[in-house]
């Protein structure tokens, strides 16, 4: 069972770098940063400044650059110093009064941008991205920028940009270890989990006791195809009198995963009791046993599910379901119906009750719904393939206009989602019965890259090959799908170990 997508539950990003870091960092820098090139009057001595800065005198500072500003009132380096000067004392206020008086008097001065933008993205004003962008197309390299940007966009889910900037100062988000929480989350959510677990492990060796670094750990290692590893992570939270929802969920899957169905059973079942109003653990507890068969006791456990969550759209979509699954057409249609009423943009109810109109052979009355649904959502990929789908079982023969339909159709859904390979696969059966066997390899091939068990692509791309004379690549083909017949019958075996059965009363009615 797939994991959901979701945000792990680790603790809030912090300013990347304490204050008196970033303020030595800028002191240094403001002492020796070119000047504009129109100021070419002598420049005062800032050292003593810089000395007490670091020293953390700021009163002394700023009695040293009372006398600089009378002095060298055009200095933007003066201006600058003062402005950490307050930030150090905790005058935030009186510090971007003195930082904008050096933007004004050098509007590119690098120090005083930052400074001013470290202030912006503690208040998360509306100006801190516009200032650190600034500074990033003064100075690309700029770590501080980078971080910065980077928990600006964490913050708005735009994982994909924050994870380039904090690709660009890992180097310094190491100097802070809850700084890379964020990062390691973003890792997971733009699919790059490995690089995720690494940045996990070292924060769990050095905060064990947080079960909040384990738990993001665990959502790493499980992207990662690590399942056995996860299991151990999160055994010992599970344990706990009343453990995290989510926690049981990560580790039902994790069992799973491993194959460990028993396991995952129990799991699950410990979470529809401990969480009778969490609509997840019931369809994800009726999702395994409609995997492994056990379909009375998936509609056992929906029915509790319907007694504790009566407007549950999602436990009544999983009931159509298993109906459907069962043959039971009309309760299945019923079900599905009944789960679009109480949620009409239930994508899942919508795609159900088409599909149970496909399989009661109401194709045409299908084909009208999947259509007309298109009219709203035009690029959707799962309407698309859905719409091709009842068209190929209509039968539609090449010539005709719905055969282009479909074919477009399937065009749409692989542009809208690429990582379908049963997209690609019944596109490359329709260009073979249309007599293109190159356009059909093409897209065979793409489907074996995505899926490379696919039986269906992989005899559809031997026939494919035959037809284009090259018997030797089509044979090797055949060895191949006589291999994945085997390891098929291996896993049914392996399955069938583990059938679920019906047992005592699962799922406990709401009190």
């Amino acid at each position: 069972m797939p994991l959901p997508c979701q945000k792990s539950p680790i603790s809030p990003p912090r300013l990347l770098f304490a204050s008196a870091v970033l303020l030595l960092v800028l002191a240094q820098a403001s002492a020796a940063f070119p000047l504009p090139a129109q100021t070419a009057k002598p420049r005062p001595n800032l050292d003593p400044v810089v000395q007490a800065l670091r020293e953390k005198r700021f009163d002394a500072a700023l009695q040293l650059l009372k006398v600089a500003q009378d002095t060298s009132p055009w200095d933007p380096r003066v201006w600058t110093l003062e402005g950490l000067a307050h930030t150090g004392a905790g005058r935030t206020d009186d510090s971007l009064a003195s930082y904008q008086k050096a933007l004004a008097l050098a509007p590119d001065y690098l120090p005083a941008l930052l400074g001013v933008a470290e202030i912006e993205f503690r208040r998360r004003d509306a100006n801190a991205r516009l200032r650190l962008e600034r500074v990033l197309a003064l100075q690309p390299g700029n770590p501080t920028a980078h971080a910065m940007l980077g928990i600006l966009d964490y913050e708005r889910d735009d994982c994909s940009s924050a994870a380039r900037h904090f690709d660009q100062c890992r180097k310094y988000l190491e100097q802070d270890r809850f700084g890379l929480g964020p990062y390691g989350e973003c890792l997971i959510r733009v699919r790059r989990p490995a690089e995720a677990v690494d940045i996990f492990r070292g924060l769990f060796r050095d905060n064990p006791e947080r079960q909040q670094v384990r738990y993001a750990l665990a959502v790493a290692l499980y992207e990662s195809g690590h399942y056995a590893e996860v299991a151990d992570l999160l055994r010992p939270l599970a344990e706990a009198p009343v453990p995290d929802s989510a926690v049981l969920g990560l580790l039902a899957d994790a069992y799973e995963g491993d194959h460990r169905t028993p396991e995952a059973l129990e799991t699950l079942k410990k979470a529809v009791r401990l969480y009778l109003r969490e609509e997840r653990h019931y369809v994800a507890l009726a999702n395994l046993c409609l995997e492994h068969g056990a379909y009375d006791l998936g509609l056992e456990v929906l029915d509790a599910g319907v007694k504790n969550l009566h407007e549950s759209a999602a436990i009544r979509a999983m009931q159509g379901v298993i109906q459907a699954q069962l043959g039971r057409f009309a309760e299945a249609e019923a079900a599905f119906e009944h789960a679009a009423r109480l949620d009409p943009a239930a994508r899942s109810a919508q795609i159900g009750r088409m599909l149970t109109l496909q399989e009661t052979g109401r194709l045409e009355e299908s084909i009208g719904a999947l259509r007309q649904q298109l009219r709203e959502e035009p690029d959707d990929p799962s309407l698309n393939f859905m719409l091709a789908q009842a068209l190929i079982r209509k039968g539609v023969e090449p010539g005709h206009h719905e055969f282009q339909e479909a074919i477009s159709a399937l065009e749409k859904a692989i542009k809208g989602d690429p990582l379908q390979a049963p997209s690609y696969v019944e596109l490359g059966k329709l260009h073979l019965k249309a007599g293109a066997p190159v356009k059909a390899a093409e897209r065979l091939r793409e489907a074996l890259k995505l899926a490379p068990g696919d039986r269906t692509a992989t005899y559809q791309l031997m026939l494919a090959l035959r037809r284009l004379g090259r018997p030797q690549e089509a044979q090797a083909l055949m060895d191949n799908l006589r291999g994945q017949l085997q390891k098929g019958m291996e896993d049914d075996v392996r399955t069938g170990r583990y059938r679920l059965l019906k047992s005592n009363r699962t799922v406990p009615d709401q009190p």
